[in-house]
């Protein structure tokens, strides 16, 4: 019996480091309908961001919970988002920005 306990102590201690792995915002910004390449994408409290590639899209981790993305690029307006990125999956987050 303690030795089965103390193997599901183990596995319980080993486990939720793995669900405190940063997870990814993913998404696509668009301006007028088109994509924006080059955009700035960035957690400003954090100090982590990425750029869009050639179709607008981008990937950002991020440890789960909330937190406000920035978008910005030149000729745009900047927007900031509150996402509140989810454990063990993926959150979508596509943005608009205005010229």
């Amino acid at each position: 019996m303690c030795k089965k306990t103390l193997q599901l102590v183990v596995l319980c201690l080993l486990a939720v480091p793995l669900s405190l792995q940063a997870q990814e915002v993913a998404g696509t910004v668009t301006s007028g309908g088109n994509p924006v390449v080059g955009a700035n994408v960035s957690v400003r409290v954090l100090k982590v961001g990425t750029t869009t590639d050639a179709q607008g899209k981008y990937r950002l981790k991020l440890d789960p919970g909330p937190h406000h993305i920035t978008f910005s690029s030149v000729g745009s307006k900047s927007k900031t988002v509150p996402v509140v990125v989810a454990a063990e999956a993926t959150t979508t987050l596509d943005v608009v920005l205005e010229e």
